[in-house]
């Protein structure tokens, strides 16, 4: 008997093994869930702790702590530069900015208050100002 002609076929090779040392193997896990557990901003009772930047009505004005939904606050108002993370630095940096205005105000108001008290001790040396309608002229009363 006559053989048939063969059929080409595809020559099948073993795949190579690789060398060196084996791949970790795969666990399927949420994305990012390490690094949310251990964080200090993590949400908690469903919100989160933001510093506002600037005023937001209904919320707050710039330099005040408030709990927002995280969504919020993610996607709303740190894109937007309304808001910061309150981090324990941020916080304490507030509260120095909070005290420093403080001082100016204080230092402000004991300014303004020299002044007044300066121009209330001025008048009383003076005595009484004139002033329109006082009467004045008595030459211009017997005119009129």
């Amino acid at each position: 008997m006559a053989k048939s002609p063969a059929k080409p076929t595809a020559a099948k090779s073993k795949p190579k093994a690789k060398t060196g040392p084996k791949p970790a193997p795969v666990i399927p896990r949420q994305p990012g869930v390490e690094r949310r557990q251990n964080q200090p901003l993590r949400a908690q009772n469903g919100y989160m702790r933001v510093i506002l930047t600037h005023k937001v009505d209904k919320l707050g004005g710039p330099g005040d702590l408030v709990k927002v939904r995280p969504g919020y606050a993610r996607n709303y108002l740190i894109p937007q530069g309304l808001a910061t993370f309150a981090t324990p630095h941020n916080v304490r940096m507030v509260e120095k900015h909070r005290e420093r205005l403080r001082h100016l105000e204080e230092a402000k108001r004991a300014d303004l208050q020299k002044l007044f008290d300066f121009n209330r001790s001025q008048r009383q040396r003076r005595g009484p100002s004139l002033r329109f309608g006082d009467g004045g002229d008595d030459r211009h009363r017997a005119a009129c």
